[in-house]
């Protein structure tokens, strides 16, 4: 965003979309670096279909919409590269191994399920390769060192500045625990979308399909017995599927359509793959091959809907609507600029959108309050403790405020944290000049009314709910 050249919400959805260029980029380079040459295409297709590709979407006007800010396929595309490229990296010169295991620390940098997904999946791959008698264990402990030592040349500065800085601990704890929560159950869900969605099926049939297509590769189906020495093709595949069910769980958690596109990443190379080369070691003649691959492809499309959906439309998603962008239209009248801050953070183009979020106000009179509150607050050190609808964190960066010391991102503070977050407030309390809250029987509103009974206070709404603006004597 500030590479733009601008702080607002059009530079914000900016980034996003570069994200987003740079995953479509990842996906090819994967395809380059681990596929035959002619499988790009299709898999980059597989992808637009079933993948974090699916997350933005072209308009009949050819801009581009999705979920700006929570979209992110770099999640665990580092995963994927590395599970991916350790069976080639066994077999290198050291060096690849190094640079394998700097990648996926710059992956893991930009997310902690990179992380999460490289280990479980890691340590599933390397066990196989070793119980088939692909490598052999002493290989394999030189390769994992080697990767790590990259891995360490990434990320020794990061904890090295943190270190110096006294917030090394924090920054663990921080980057540890969201992920942990989940696991632990925080914020866990049944499946949310509809029963109906085109995604359903797949969140129940990816982890079956996951295993059938391990076991068809680990074992010789037509003499019954499991296999010895894998080839490289298997073991492509293999570290593929690796790649995908070690990403797949975390659906299992946060159980609705968009969690289980965000682990689909190494799916598309997994389909393909499976559809190509597992026909060649399951069944011996061709036209058996191709009746396997008829049954794999039916299967696909039964499972995963969304498929289908872009084989029936590929070239008007694919082409027709990116390119209606350049087409001669006539310009609409840009609308005028407002200098407030509030109205600059949101620009010009979104100053007058319907909502601020579903079931909200309309945008400006949303920013006209919050204009009111920035000069209220001015430059104040400033929590936002809760705002009617809206994420506090959406009401600092509109309104430009000053963030007072805090503890978490309150949507991150699980229950057995809360009282540490509490501590935090009352023994950093000299910093809080002001603090936003729309219950002012919240904790935090109370421990700071105790801090400053003279506080004062103002009374706003926002629509018809209210919060309160409580200002440091």
């Amino acid at each position: 965003m500030k590479w733009s050249g601008h702080f607002d919400l059009l530079s914000y959805r900016e980034a996003g979309a570069w994200i987003h260029l740079l995953t479509a980029f990842g996906i090819c380079a994967a395809a380059v670096l681990f596929l035959e040459g002619w499988m790009v295409a299709p898999v980059v297709l597989l992808a637009l279909a079933y993948s974090p590709l699916g997350f933005f979407y072209f308009l009949p006007s050819g801009s581009l919409e999705g979920f700006y800010g929570w979209a992110n396929g770099f999640r665990y595309m580092g995963a994927m590269f590395f599970l991916a490229g350790l069976p080639a990296a066994v077999r290198s010169r050291p060096a690849v191994s190094v640079a394998l295991g700097a990648a996926l620390g710059l992956f893991c940098f930009l997310s902690q399920e990179n992380l999460s997904t490289a280990i479980s999946g890691g340590g599933l791959l390397l066990a196989l390769l070793w119980l088939t008698g692909t490598e052999r264990a002493g290989t394999l402990a030189r390769s994992l060192a080697r990767a790590a030592a990259g891995f360490a040349v990434v990320w020794t500065p990061v904890l090295l500045f943190y270190a110096t800085h006294g917030q090394l601990p924090a920054f663990l704890r921080s980057y540890l625990l969201f992920g942990a929560g989940v696991a632990h159950g925080v914020l866990n869900s049944w499946w949310l979308s509809p029963p109906d969605s085109p995604f359903y099926r797949a969140y129940l049939y990816t982890g079956v399909l996951l295993v059938l297509i391990g076991v068809s590769t680990l074992c010789d189906v037509r003499q019954c017995r499991l296999r010895f020495g894998l080839d490289p093709r298997q073991t492509r595949l293999l570290a593929f599927v690796c790649a995908a069910a070690a990403a797949y769980p975390v659906s299992l958690f946060r159980s609705d359509s968009w969690h289980l596109r965000n682990t689909t990443v190494a799916l598309p190379f997994v389909l393909l793959l499976t559809f190509c080369d597992l026909p060649r070691w399951t069944v011996a003649t061709i036209w058996r091959r191709w009746v396997l691959r008829a049954v794999i492809t039916g299967v696909a499309l039964w499972v995963y809907p969304p498929i289908g959906e872009l084989a029936a439309g590929a070239y008007a998603q694919v082409v027709r609507l990116p390119m209606s962008r350049f087409t001669a239209h006539a310009a609409e009248p840009e609308p005028p600029s407002d200098p407030r801050i509030p109205f600059q953070r949101a620009t010009k183009y979104l100053s007058d959108e319907p909502e601020v979020c579903e079931g909200s106000i309309p945008v400006r009179p949303f920013l006209e309050d919050l204009s009111v509150l920035r000069d209220i607050v001015g430059t104040r050190k400033t929590m936002v403790a809760g705002f009617p609808s809206v994420f506090p964190a959406l009401v600092t960066f509109l309104a430009d405020l000053t963030p007072a010391p805090h503890f978490l991102a309150r949507e991150m503070i699980m229950s057995d944290m809360k009282e540490e977050s509490l501590d935090y407030l009352k023994a950093h309390i000299a910093a809080y000049e002001c603090l936003i809250t729309d219950d002012l029987k919240d904790p935090e509103t109370l421990a700071y009314l105790q801090a400053y009974p003279q506080a004062k206070m103002v009374r706003r709404s926002v629509g018809d709910e209210p919060y309160y603006i409580l200002l440091k004597p």
